[in-house]
C-alpha cells in the first residue's frame, strides 16, 4: 500500500477519534441543559438515592418524601410516565404496597 495512503488513513483515525471524543462532551452537556430545563424538580442529585446494586448508577428513592413530590409530579405529567433528565431516565415503580421512583443512567 502506497506509504501517503496509509499516512493518510492514520490521521483520518486520529481525526474521527477527536470528533467523538467531542461528540461525547456535547452530549453529556446537552443532557445537563435538559435537566436544568426541567422547571420545579430540584436538584435531583442531592436526593437520597440508593442504588439497586453497590457500584451501579440505577437507583431508587420512596416517592413519599417531600424533596421528590415535584418529581412525581413531572414524572406522572409525561404521556408515558418516564422523563428524561440529565443523564437518567426516571420512573415511578410500585412494590410491597410503596410507591418509588427509579431511575436508570440513559445509554
Amino acid at each position: 500500500m502506497d506509504e501517503d495512503f496509509v499516512n493518510f488513513l492514520e490521521d483520518f483515525c486520529d481525526f474521527l477519534n477527536a470528533q467523538e471524543a467531542t461528540i461525547a462532551k456535547l452530549k453529556a452537556q446537552i443532557a445537563k441543559l435538559v435537566g436544568a430545563a426541567t422547571p420545579g424538580v430540584g436538584d435531583v442529585e442531592k436526593f437520597p438515592w440508593k442504588p439497586f446494586k453497590e457500584g451501579h448508577r440505577a437507583g431508587w428513592i420512596f416517592a413519599d418524601l417531600p424533596e421528590v413530590k415535584d418529581l412525581l409530579k413531572a414524572i406522572k405529567a409525561q404521556p408515558n410516565q418516564k422523563l428524561r433528565l440529565g443523564e437518567y431516565e426516571y420512573k415511578i415503580s410500585y412494590g410491597k404496597g410503596k410507591t418509588f421512583i427509579s431511575r436508570y443512567p440513559i445509554k
